[in-house]
């Protein structure tokens, strides 16, 4: 819709500004991702990011880096989504508490460790990455697979134009996915009969001998990671909070 090149601004509370927009009928183009929500309107992109109060300003530039990297190196790579599975429940009850010898590792930045290990980053940017935040890191990757869901206001009503994908560095992204989804797997396998859930890059289990046999696997496949003593783990119908020293999350496994 907007050709021209249009002035930058990052904003906050943007959903003001789009309430007004609407309210006066007027035209506009609303780009958003999963951090991200940007209105081109009349020569001016308004920004609004929702990481923009966690990453220092200090940081940004680390992101584009990694990007710049990525696209330069590694494009073209190919991975099946469909395969990762990111979170598995064990044989919980609904309603029931467990609160018995129960276990959470978690694996040491390992969507950084395996870019490395597949020579997506280079040392240099590997190393700088261990000195930034663990959500600059994060974002850092996860924009490497960005989709941007882009809306065009006609003055009465949205209309979806498509979708904008990462096509070209994408891959990078769910490749060390897959690799950390396939160690969890396995841990999964470990637990067995005292698996309770994993979610992304942790597993929460129970016995001290399941917490001695999986820190002996990752031991030997050289990935570090931290151990956590989970006091409670209460099983509702779409979620699971955990309860710890440090005191309490909750994991949403509702489908949306």
């Amino acid at each position: 819709m907007q050709t021209e090149k249009l002035n930058k601004l990052n904003v906050k509370k943007l959903d003001l500004l789009i309430d007004s927009l609407k309210l006066a009928n007027e035209k506009f183009e609303l780009k958003k991702t999963n951090s991200t929500t940007t209105l081109n309107y009349e020569g001016t992109s308004y920004k609004e990011s929702k990481n923009g109060g966690l990453i220092k300003k200090n940081e940004l530039f680390f992101i584009q880096k990694v990007l710049k990297y990525v696209s330069e190196n590694c494009t073209g790579v190919s991975i099946d989504r469909s395969k990762i599975t990111y979170i598995k429940q064990g044989n919980l009850k609904n309603g029931y508490k467990y609160s018995k010898d129960i276990y959470e590792i978690d694996l040491n930045g390992a969507y950084w460790n395996s870019a490395y290990k597949k020579k997506y980053i280079s040392k240099e940017i590997y190393l700088q990455g261990l000195k930034v935040s663990k959500v600059c890191r994060l974002v850092a990757l996860g924009n490497l697979a960005k989709c941007t869901n882009v809306f065009e206001f006609n003055g009465n009503e949205y209309i979806h134009k498509g979708i904008i994908r990462s096509e070209t560095t994408e891959g990078v992204f769910f490749d060390c996915s897959t690799e950390c989804d396939n160690i969890m797997k396995m841990l999964k396998v470990i637990a067995n009969e005292n698996f309770y859930f994993y979610w992304v890059d942790a597993i929460i289990f129970k016995t001290e001998k399941t917490k001695y046999e999986i820190c002996e696997y990752l031991d030997s496949i050289n990935v570090p990671y931290k151990i956590k003593k989970i006091n409670t783990l209460h099983k509702q119908a779409d979620n699971i909070k955990i309860i710890d020293l440090k005191g309490s999350r909750t994991f949403n496994f509702k489908k949306t």
